[in-house]
């Protein structure tokens, strides 16, 4: 069978035999990329894993009873710092900030790492000392 095609002007003739291995080429180009696409995925995501860190959050109540939370671990191109009028307003405000820089992360094509906080009160800044 003669499959007829319009490309601009020129009019070329491809039998049925030319035309499936011009599709099984096309797919065959189609499934290697989708597998690099996964296997870029899956180690990007093994990377996120391996950067999991645990860190530190020191929490303190100022002189002018206002209360602030950041980031006690300066090996990341990036900080975090919440403040509030109560302590847990700045525990809050801290994990939006640690969200809001997960996005500009992301947009930025940066991976940024999975991090645990460990949440901490510099006693001496909520007592008399």
């Amino acid at each position: 069978m003669v499959v007829n095609t319009i490309a601009g002007t020129a009019q070329s003739q491809i039998n049925d035999s030319e035309f499936q291995d011009i599709h099984r080429k096309n797919l065959q180009r189609e499934q290697k990329e989708a597998l690099k696409n996964y296997l870029e995925l899956s180690y990007n995501n093994c990377l996120k894993i391996e950067q999991m860190k645990k860190v530190k959050v020191i929490v303190e109540r100022g002189s002018d009873d206002k209360y602030s939370a950041y980031m006690d671990y300066y090996d990341f191109d990036f900080g975090l710092a919440g403040f509030g009028d109560s302590e847990r307003a700045a525990i809050e405000d801290f994990y939006k900030a640690y969200e809001e820089e997960k996005i500009m992360c992301t947009q930025e094509g940066k991976v940024i790492p999975e991090l645990e906080f460990e949440i901490q009160q510099d006693v001496c800044s909520f007592a008399i000392c």
